[in-house]
C-alpha cells in the first residue's frame, strides 16, 4: 500500500492488438478447428471449434442480410444450450452490439428491457417463446425473432445454419478503436430497473487473458500478437476442460467463452443445476477446472460420494456470491488434490478484480490462511478503501467502501449518465464494504448497495419494499439480505409497526401479504419479518441498513 493508501495489482503482460474480438476469435476458431469447443451436459452433444466457425459465420451472414447498423443491438434470451454461443460470436464477427437477457425474469422487467435495448434481432429459447412474444407486444417492439428449435411462426436457428453462398470468403469486420462497446451486460440497479453495462473490445480481450493467466495452471494462450504457455513447458497436450453453469448474461459466461477460444480449450456447460446430474457429468467429461457458486458447492458436498476420487480436476473455483470458510473446506474435502480458490469479479470491471492465483503456491497458501478473503488484486487493478461517512482513506484492516481504477472499467451505463458512479478523483464506487489486510488480501464484508443475491438472481429490495410499505400495519420498513449457505441471501423485512397495530398483527401475516403480491417467486420474503422498535438513521436521514443488519444477525435486535 502506497502513501495514499492505494494498492496496485501487477501489470498485465498482454496488450490487445487492433482488430477486435471478432478478428481474434475468428483466427482462433480456424487455428483450433479440430478441437472440442463445448460439451452440453443436458443433451450430451459436442461441437468443435470448426463447427462453431461454420455456424457462427452462417449466422453472421444472415444478420448481414438484415442491413443492421453499428448502433443496432442483437439480443439473446435463452438458457445455456448447444449453439447458445452463436449469436454472440456472429455479432462480434460483423461488429454489432450484443446483449443477453435472462428469460426467467419477471415480465415487467422483460418489457422494460425490450423498450430499453430495442433489439433488432432476438434469439430465443423454444421454451420462452410465448412469454417473450407477449412481452415484445407489450413493449411495442418489432424485431426478427430466431428460435432455438423448431417453430411454425418464427425463423428457426436451423433454417439459417444451412450452407450459404460465399461463406468461404467471409471475413470478420476489423475494429480500429478497441474502446468501442462490444457487449452490453445487464445488471440490476440499486433501486431502479436493470441497466446496461457497456464493456468494450479492449477490456473483454484483456480480461479473457487475465482470467486464463490467473485461474489456470496449464494451457497455451494463442492470439495474433501474444502467445504464452501457462505451465512453461513444451507440453502441447496440456488440455483444459472447464465445467460451469454460469448463464450467458453473467460476465463469467462471456469471458470464459473468449478465454477458452484463445486457448483452444473445452467448455462443459449446463443449463439447469441438478446436483446428481452434475456428479455424473464430472465423471463423464472429466473437467480439469470447475466453477461453481457458493450455494452450489454446498449442494455438491451434501450429495458427494466420499469413496470417489476425481484426480483429473486441477482447479476448483468459486465466486459470484458471499464465500464462507466452510465453502473452501467443502471444496478441499471433495477434491483434495485440486487447488481450491475463490475469485471476486465485477461486471463494471469486465471480470476479475481480485483472486488467489492458482499457479502461485504462495497465494494458494494465503487462501488457506484467509479463507474468507477473495485474494490479491488482479492484473491492471488499483484499489483504495474509503470511510463510508467521511470518505477519508482507510489503512489496513479498516472497513470502508471499495473503490477501483482500472483499464478494464466499463464505458458507462447504456443510455444513462454514469458520472455519479465515480468519485471526484475518478475512482469507481463499487458499493461494497471491504478491507485489506497487511498481506494485501481483500475481504468483502457486505454490500453498501441494496442489491441482494438470491441463488443466482439479483434481487432489487425496492420491488419488495414498495409492496411491504402498503400493508396497513406498516409505519416504516426496509429489506435486508440474511446470509444463507446455499441460497446466498434470503430477503428479510424489517418493520416498524404503527402504534395501533402493535400486538395485533403477526410477522407471518405480513409475509403472506407481500408474497402474494410480488411479481416473481424470487422476490418472496424467505427470511421472515423482524419487528423493531426503532429504525436507525444517519444525520441526513438515511437508514443504517448495514448496522441494523449486523445487530439482527448477531441476535442483538
Amino acid at each position: 500500500m502506497d502513501e495514499n493508501f492505494v494498492l496496485h495489482g501487477p501489470s498485465s503482460p498482454y496488450e490487445p492488438a487492433k482488430g477486435g474480438i471478432g478478428v481474434e476469435i475468428f483466427r482462433a476458431m480456424q487455428l483450433y478447428k479440430d478441437k472440442i469447443a463445448e460439451f452440453c451436459i443436458e443433451t450430451g452433444e459436442s461441437s468443435t471449434y470448426g463447427d462453431f466457425l461454420v455456424r457462427s459465420r452462417r449466422v453472421a451472414m444472415h444478420l448481414l442480410s438484415k442491413k443492421l447498423k453499428k448502433e443496432d443491438t442483437i439480443c439473446l434470451c435463452s438458457e445455456n444450450q448447444m449453439n447458445i454461443v452463436l449469436p454472440c460470436l456472429a455479432a462480434k464477427l460483423i461488429d454489432v452490439c450484443y446483449a443477453t437477457i435472462e428469460p426467467t425474469m419477471p415480465e415487467g422487467d422483460l418489457i422494460y428491457l425490450f423498450e430499453y435495448l430495442k433489439p433488432k434481432v432476438l434469439f430465443v429459447s423454444k421454451t420462452a417463446v410465448d412469454k417473450i412474444e407477449k412481452c415484445l407486444k407489450e413493449a411495442n417492439i418489432k424485431c426478427d425473432v430466431i428460435v432455438f428449435g423448431e417453430s411454425q411462426k418464427y425463423t428457426s436457428l436451423s433454417d439459417i445454419l444451412i450452407p450459404t453462398p460465399g461463406e468461404e470468403e467471409f471475413n470478420p469486420v476489423w475494429i480500429e478503436d478497441l474502446m468501442e462497446t462490444a457487449v452490453i451486460f445487464l445488471s440490476s440497479g440499486t433501486t431502479g430497473k436493470p441497466k446496461g453495462i457497456c464493456c468494450n473490445h479492449y477490456s473483454i480481450l484483456s480480461q479473457a487473458i487475465n482470467n486464463a493467466l490467473i485461474l489456470f495452471r496449464k494451457g497455451i494462450i494463442n492470439l495474433s500478437n501474444f502467445s504464452y504457455n501457462i505451465d512453461e513447458t513444451e507440453n502441447e497436450s496440456s488440455e483444459v476442460n472447464v465445467l460451469l453453469y454460469a448463464p450467458f448474461q453473467w460476465i463469467t459466461g462471456i469471458i470464459s467463452l473468449v478465454s477458452a477460444t484463445f486457448m483452444g480449450s473445452t467448455r462443459t456447460i449446463g443449463a439447469c443445476f441438478d446436483v446428481e446430474k452434475v456428479w455424473v457429468a464430472i465423471k463423464k467429461y472429466k473437467p480439469t477446472c470447475m466453477y461453481f457458486a457458493p450455494g452450489q458447492i454446498v449442494d455438491l458436498y451434501l450429495k458427494r460420494d466420499p469413496n470417489e476420487t476425481y484426480d483429473f480436476v486441477d482447479i476448483f473455483i468459486t465466486g459470484g456470491g458471499p464465500v464462507k470458510s466452510m465453502h473452501l473446506e467443502y471444496m478441499n474435502e471433495m477434491l483434495p488434490k485440486a487447488v481450491s480458490v475463490q475469485v471476486l469479479g465485477m461486471t463494471e470491471n469486465t471480470g476479475v478484480l481480485s483472486c488467489f492465483r492458482a499457479k502461485d503456491p504462495r497465494t494458494v497458501e494465503l487462501q488457506k490462511k484467509y479463507p474468507t478473503s477473495c485474494g490479491e488484486l488482479a492484473y491492471g487493478i488499483s484499489c483504495r478503501i474509503v470511510d463510508v461517512d467521511t470518505e477519508s482513506p482507510c489503512s489496513y484492516n479498516q472497513q470502508g467502501e471499495l473503490r477501483i481504477k482500472s483499464k478494464y472499467l466499463m464505458n458507462g451505463y447504456y443510455k444513462m449518465d454514469s458520472t455519479s458512479c465515480f468519485d471526484a478523483d475518478g475512482w469507481f464506487k463499487t458499493g461494497d464494504l471491504a478491507f485489506f489486510n497487511e498481506e494485501g488480501c481483500l475481504t468483502v464484508v457486505d454490500r453498501l448497495k441494496d442489491i441482494l443475491l438470491y441463488r443466482l438472481y439479483n434481487i432489487r429490495p425496492s420491488v419488495i419494499e414498495e409492496i411491504l410499505v402498503k400493508h396497513p400495519a406498516v409505519h416504516q420498513s426496509f429489506i435486508i439480505g440474511i446470509p444463507h449457505p446455499q441460497d446466498n441471501e434470503l430477503p428479510m423485512g424489517v418493520v416498524l409497526l404503527k402504534e395501533e397495530y402493535k400486538n395485533k398483527v403477526t410477522p407471518e401475516e405480513i409475509v403472506e401479504y407481500v408474497n402474494e403480491k410480488v411479481p416473481d417467486d424470487r422476490y418472496k420474503i424467505r427470511a421472515g419479518i423482524k419487528f423493531v422498535d426503532e429504525i436507525l438513521r444517519t444525520p441526513s436521514g438515511k437508514i443504517k441498513k448495514i448496522e441494523m443488519k449486523k445487530l439482527i444477525i448477531d441476535g442483538k435486535l
